[in-house]
């Protein structure tokens, strides 16, 4: 599975394909990581997201903000399980 994120330059790529097959490049998934200051932002994300969530929930708040605290702690959390950190 790859993942499209910038154009590549005009020109006939390393692989001989030209122009219009070359308009957007394809990184794989393996290329992907988190940087530690990222991975720590997310974090302090998701406990401050989640904190917000527990806050509604014993206030007996509105709905939609239990699903937009809980989601956006979620989103974060399974980004920290998932993608690998980049150390390198």
């Amino acid at each position: 599975m790859c993942v499209e994120l910038a154009p590549r330059p005009h020109g006939p790529g390393e692989d001989g394909r030209n122009d219009a097959q070359t308009e957007r490049a394809a990184v794989p998934l393996s290329e992907l990581s988190l940087t530690p200051v990222t991975a720590t932002g997310l974090f302090v994300v998701a406990v401050l997201a989640g904190y917000r969530y527990r806050l509604v929930w014993k206030a007996a708040g509105p709905t939609w903000q239990l699903w937009l605290f809980g989601s956006v702690a979620a989103a974060c959390l399974l980004a920290l399980g998932f993608v690998p950190l980049g150390l390198g």
